[in-house]
């Protein structure tokens, strides 16, 4: 009985390594998609705000003049709060960049930073006193993205709560499933 349960076990973790492979190689395509019309927003339109912060001038050594898919785990290894100091029209540009990134390397240690930031940034709310804050600027960043990169992300973090864990759940449940807030102009 012991063999068969292991027998059993292994096919079921064979099973599942598979399902979770084409789950997220199905979201990436998704988001490759969704996303490969993207224009690049110009070189003096990275930044939110130009302050000279280290943590700017380390963005625009990172991101200038690059292609959000030609951008490998090793560039955002070290690229603390990034998507927070993109302007809107880079933030739109390189998302799908670190969408994909976090999902084929959510456990690797080096991708911390790109896991925590890209779902932090997805989510409306972190503290209930700031809700109104965090949800109108999610509204107002995500506004210019199309119906199909607004489905991209939502299926990213779904496939996050699928294949991961359920830290998703949040941002599922009080922005991106509930199609009054999300619901682009067409």
């Amino acid at each position: 009985m012991a063999f068969y349960d292991a027998v059993v076990t292994t096919l079921n973790n064979c099973f599942m390594n598979r399902f979770k492979k084409n789950k997220i190689k199905q979201a990436e395509k998704t988001i490759r998609q969704a996303f490969a019309q993207n224009v690049y927003p110009g070189n003096n339109d990275l930044l939110r705000s130009q302050c000279g912060y280290p943590e700017e001038i380390k963005l625009l050594t990172t991101f200038t003049d690059k292609n959000w898919q030609d951008i490998s785990l090793d560039r955002l290894e070290n690229c603390d709060y990034y998507l927070a100091l993109f302007s809107k029209n880079a933030l739109h540009y390189y998302l799908p960049a670190f969408l994909i990134m976090t999902l084929k390397h959510y456990y690797n240690p080096k991708a911390d930073n790109i896991v925590s930031d890209t779902i932090v940034t997805l989510m409306p709310f972190m503290r209930k006193h700031n809700l109104g804050i965090r949800a109108s600027w999610l509204e107002e960043t995500v506004k210019g993205l199309t119906q199909e990169q607004m489905e991209a992300i939502k299926l990213f973090l779904e496939t996050v709560v699928e294949v991961y864990d359920d830290w998703a759940v949040e941002a599922l449940d009080h922005f991106w499933r509930n199609p009054s807030i999300n619901k682009q102009e067409a």
